[in-house]
């Protein structure tokens, strides 16, 4: 009897420790797959970008009714329904006709190349994860995503390095008979078709409006203004600052500007129009665009709030000196009367001097003593990673509330 006892309790024992120890296999194997999870933003986006681009990606009409611009419309798929099962690659239709085992013509079509084993394996082993989204926002470009996610990444000077690289091919093709000129700092790059000894002078006034800008919205003192620095073209003409919106950026410029910014995760720029005229508006004009810069590199920040911001800044700055202020007050009512709901001013429906002025009425409030701590506290969520609208919904409510309410329809 004595005996049986014995022999169950160390059979309870051994049944207890090979538990014990299954159970610690198996939070490994956990710990392991959650260290080898696949990012789509890293890894999945990136091969999806190189071999669907043009049909399926940043495509005039898709083939197939399927998008894949951004996460939600390639979860929502196309014409023949859904062609990724979260957990179940094998019943994927994206993994079929990746590999040719789905019905109807393998992809890419067009004459590429199949996907390597590599990349459809990588692709497969998302699904079977689960196919998690691991980015800001599922409606995000694509290739937007990519570079946010490669950017989070960058060190400052990695970043800086790409964007000077950018910059130097886009002079090329903006201005491709004229040698540039060139200045930078660890934060800034300047090029440009003026004498160098101009750009250095348009350097040092960068450098002390960033301190400034830097002191009105409460940013690090210690870290750069804007993370991977800031390129800025400097144009000796208005038909050089003209010929870069056509060439560049694919647009007429409007006649009043002097000075207009662009950035996202990928590149920040800034374009300054430096005619001998137009010189004493050089300190106006770099608050103008480093404020807009610098907000509008984080995470979906809209062109209406980062300008409104900066031209606030201008005008509280260089109301007297500046005469484009007086021009923005003016424009205010016909901008009123010109926007036809807040939803197109929200989705950058408008052009972008139509967006300025109306950015400039809504966020003044932003920025008074009242407002002035929620208005900070929206600045740190922007900086620590947090979109806009979310950041603006827990500071300031739903942006869209907010237009209404200043439209008054």
């Amino acid at each position: 009897m004595d005996f049986i006892r014995i022999t169950s309790f160390r059979q309870h024992v051994i049944w207890t420790v090979l538990l014990l120890f299954a159970s610690l296999h198996l939070k490994a194997q956990d710990a392991q797959q959650s260290t080898d999870r696949i990012s789509f933003a890293k890894e999945v986006a990136p091969v999806l970008r190189q071999h669907c681009h043009g049909c399926h990606i940043a495509g005039q009409q898709a083939s197939g009714g399927l998008r894949m611009d951004t996460f939600a419309q390639l979860m929502q798929g196309g014409d023949s329904g859904a062609i990724i099962k979260p957990a179940n690659s094998e019943d994927s239709l994206l993994i079929g006709k990746l590999t040719g085992q789905a019905s109807g013509q393998r992809m890419p079509a067009g004459g590429r190349a199949p996907l390597s084993k590599q990349k459809i394996d990588l692709i497969a082993a998302w699904i079977r994860q689960g196919a998690r989204f691991d980015g800001p926002s599922q409606d995000m470009n694509i290739q937007t995503l990519i570079d946010q996610a490669w950017a989070s990444e960058a060190s400052h000077s990695d970043l800086m390095y790409k964007r000077i690289e950018r910059a130097q091919g886009n002079w090329k093709l903006a201005m491709p008979d004229q040698q540039p000129e060139e200045a930078r700092s660890e934060d800034f790059y300047l090029i440009g078709n003026v004498p160098q000894a101009r750009l250095i002078e348009v350097l040092q006034q960068l450098q002390k409006t960033a301190a400034f800008v830097s002191k009105q919205l409460a940013a690090p003192s210690d870290q750069p203004l804007i993370r991977g620095g800031l390129v800025v073209y400097v144009l000796r003409s208005r038909y050089d600052y003209s010929e870069f919106g056509r060439m560049q950026e694919k647009r007429e410029l409007p006649r009043g500007w002097v000075g207009h910014w662009s950035a996202d995760a990928a590149q920040a720029y800034g374009v300054l129009l430096d005619e001998q005229s137009k010189m004493s508006h050089l300190p106006a004009v770099t608050v103008q665009i480093l404020t807009g810069a610098y907000l509008g590199s984080h995470i979906e920040v809209p062109v209406w709030f980062a300008e409104g911001i900066a031209r606030n800044l201008v005008l509280n700055q260089f109301r007297k000196n500046d005469p484009r202020v007086a021009s923005w007050q003016q424009a205010l009512q016909e901008v009123v009367s010109s926007v036809p709901d807040a939803k197109s001013l929200i989705a950058g429906q408008l052009d972008e001097e139509t967006l300025g002025v109306a950015g400039l009425a809504i966020t003044q409030p932003m920025l008074s003593k009242k407002n002035r701590q929620q208005f900070n506290k929206l600045l740190t969520q922007l900086r620590t990673g947090k979109p806009f609208p979310q950041a603006m919904k827990s500071t300031f409510g739903e942006p869209e509330l907010l237009i209404k309410n200043w439209l008054g329809k």
